[in-house]
């Protein structure tokens, strides 16, 4: 199965608060979107929570209630499934803030990582949790600074132009050229440990 981005796509997202970049709105039916550097809070909440609630910490708890709820109610099996991956790698994803470097990166540098994960997310966010890409092949970052991490240290603004259960082919920016980064990649680098570019250490 090999999926292809298109440019022709329509642009999904919605206007944001002034001064905050645009919110998401990829995802699978049912899954909320998430504020843009604030961590777990999601822009809207589910029907069955009620209208959305003033502060954060009481968004929080509605949050911290329906996951408890959920947990109850689906087999532990069923939350790795795709819709709880893109949930997660969306709220994670949202809680990056542009102006806030994580892991020594350069400022730079680090709005060009939290670009490319808005695009993952926008252009193949779906397709990756459905077609058993896990979190760390994605977003996984060495806590030490080491070179070798998932997709996105990868990409440095390049962007994914095609993508299947084996791997992700992207393209260089500024260039025609072309790399492949496998699924799974990670798992032969036992000596390392990663983990996703949204747990790293400012």
């Amino acid at each position: 199965m090999k999926v292809e981005w298109l440019d022709s796509l329509p642009d999904m997202r919605v206007p944001g608060v002034p001064g905050v970049p645009p919110q998401k709105t990829v995802g699978f039916a049912g899954t909320p979107t998430f504020s843009r550097g604030v961590p777990g809070v999601p822009e809207h909440l589910p029907e069955h929570l009620g209208t959305r609630i003033g502060t954060p910490i009481e968004e929080r708890k509605a949050l911290k209630n329906k996951e408890e709820h959920t947990e109850h109610q689906e087999h532990p099996k069923n939350r790795l499934g795709p819709v709880f991956l893109l949930e997660e790698w969306e709220r994670g994803v949202a809680s990056l803030d542009p102006d806030r470097p994580l892991g020594g990166y350069d400022p730079d540098h680090w709005r060009r990582i939290v670009r490319d994960c808005d695009n993952l997310i926008a252009d193949f966010g779906r397709s990756a949790a459905g077609l058993g890409w896990s979190t760390i092949d994605l977003f996984g970052f060495d806590p030490a600074g080491g070179i070798v991490a998932g997709l996105i240290r990868r990409l440095d603004g390049g962007r994914i132009i095609a993508m299947d259960e084996n791997c992700a082919t992207y393209r260089w920016p500024f260039s025609d050229r072309t790399s492949r980064f496998a699924r799974g990649y990670l798992e032969n680098c036992l000596a390392q440990q990663f983990v996703p570019v949204w747990e790293l250490g400012e």
